[in-house]
């Protein structure tokens, strides 16, 4: 439905569970995580972007995310056609990774979880594993600064 209201349009995407969905950059796509939550070793999720300006619905990326699970708050990137999400790599701590929709790159970036972009995508919001506490990343120069010394309920989140 567009913001202005109107009909509802239906996504006819395959049966399944898709429980996290963004807009992406280009504002004529969507993102999605296909797959409930699943366990280490159990279980497959996908990230699957779709343009919505075609007739019908066409996957334009999917990847299946190897060795992670537990895949969620996906969230796309303000100036670029770049996804960020958090998972749990079997046997390792929960970290936050982008995937680059064009190169179909998969990229760690920090140990954390609840990631959110800036509104220019320079810095990263994220919750630390230990503790909950907040911290920012600056990405390009790799700049990992704590803001909160509490924990934090919720999902952080950059505000304009």
């Amino acid at each position: 439905m567009s913001m202005t209201g109107g009909n509802r349009t239906p996504i006819q995407l395959m049966p399944a569970i898709y429980y996290d969905a963004v807009w992406a950059h280009s504002s004529s796509r969507i993102a999605v995580i296909q797959g409930g939550p699943v366990q280490a070793g159990a279980g497959v999720q996908t990230i699957q972007v779709i343009d919505l300006t075609t007739n019908g619905i066409t996957p334009v990326f999917t990847s299946t995310i190897n060795q992670l699970y537990q895949v969620s708050r996906l969230e796309s990137a303000h100036t670029s056609d770049t996804l960020l999400f958090y998972a749990t790599p079997a046997g390792s701590t929960t970290g936050v990774y982008t995937v680059d929709i064009g190169t179909q790159t998969i990229t760690p970036i920090v140990a954390g979880w609840s990631p959110s972009f800036s509104s220019d995508d320079s810095m990263i919001l994220f919750r630390g594993n230990a503790t909950g506490d907040l911290f920012t990343l600056h990405i390009s120069a790799s700049v990992q600064t704590q803001i909160t010394s509490k924990v934090v309920l919720g999902r952080p989140d950059f505000l304009p």
